[in-house]
């Protein structure tokens, strides 16, 4: 508690508000824990490490189906088999989560997480699906 109280006196804030700062920080944490089913050590991506993660790239996951994100919102999931593509728009949001119109009328979305040095990709349900990340030299 004493550490708490050092950083947030230097901000220059009255200890009351950061107080109400950091209580609402941590249950707005523990909502999207709890909507999103995050597990310990998860933590999920913020809006700009999410766009630059996704900015006219493919995002092939370890079962080899890949996500391609366009620059002018334009999606598709090509299935890992390779015979079934589907369609849509995407929509990176201020809070992370990236959210896919699908021409088929469906509409999902999906959380960036960062776990024990893997990315992975949520869905509401629970699923979670790594990410293979290649370097690029």
């Amino acid at each position: 508690m004493f550490e708490i109280r050092c950083c947030l006196a230097n901000t220059g804030l009255s200890m009351k508000r950061s107080f109400t700062i950091l209580l609402f920080g941590l249950l707005c944490s523990e909502l999207l824990a709890e909507e999103w089913k995050l597990l310990p050590g998860e933590f999920p991506l913020n809006y700009e490490q999410v766009t630059e993660l996704t900015a006219d790239r493919t995002l092939t996951f370890y079962d080899n189906g890949q996500s391609r994100f366009s620059p002018e919102g334009a999606y598709s999931y090509s299935y890992p088999d390779g015979d079934i593509t589907t369609f849509g728009v995407i929509d990176v949001r201020r809070d992370g989560k990236v959210c896919v119109n699908f021409r088929r009328g469906e509409h999902k979305c999906y959380l960036l997480l960062k776990s024990r040095g893997l990315i992975l990709m949520l869905t509401k349900e629970g699923k979670r699906f790594p990410v293979k990340l290649e370097l690029e030299f």
